[in-house]
C-alpha cells in the first residue's frame, strides 16, 4: 500500500508517518509532499492508494496555505482525471477552526476531515 502525505507541517508528516508504520506500512512506501505543485509531480509518476492532504496548503514552497489550494488539487485529481485518483484521500488539519470552516468542500471531495496534533488521538483510530 502507498501513501502520499501532502502537508507542509514537518511535525505532523513525522506524526502520520510514525502511526502508519505502526500500521505496517513500511517507510518506503510512504511519499510526502510539502506544497501542491509537488503533490502534483508525485501523484503524476507514481501510483497512490491513499493521499493524505492537508486543508490549508500552500499552492508552491513559501507561498500561503490556503484551503483553496487543497480544493483545487483534490477537484484535479477526483474530477478532471488528469491526475491518477487514489483508492482513498482523507483531508488532515491541525486545526479545528480549519476543519468547520472547510468540512462542507472537503467532505464533498474527500472520505473524512482528521485533526491531527498535540493531544488529539481520534484521528488514528479513523484512519
Amino acid at each position: 500500500m502507498r501513501v502520499l502525505i501532502v502537508d507542509d507541517d514537518p511535525g505532523k508528516v513525522c506524526e502520520i508517518k510514525a502511526y502508519l508504520q505502526v500500521l505496517s506500512i513500511a517507510a518506503a512506501d510512504i511519499a510526502t509532499a510539502s506544497h501542491a505543485a509537488a503533490a502534483r509531480i508525485s501523484l503524476a509518476t507514481h501510483s497512490v492508494d491513499i493521499l493524505l492532504i492537508d486543508v490549508l496548503l500552500p499552492v508552491r514552497e513559501g507561498a500561503i496555505p490556503q484551503a483553496q489550494n487543497s480544493i483545487d488539487l483534490i477537484r484535479q485529481i477526483a474530477e478532471d482525471g488528469t491526475t491518477p485518483a487514489p483508492r482513498y484521500i482523507v483531508g488532515v488539519t491541525a486545526s479545528r477552526d480549519a476543519c468547520e470552516m472547510y468540512d462542507a468542500d472537503f467532505k464533498q471531495l474527500v472520505t473524512q476531515v482528521l485533526v491531527v496534533g498535540p493531544g488529539e488521538q481520534d484521528w488514528q483510530s479513523a484512519l
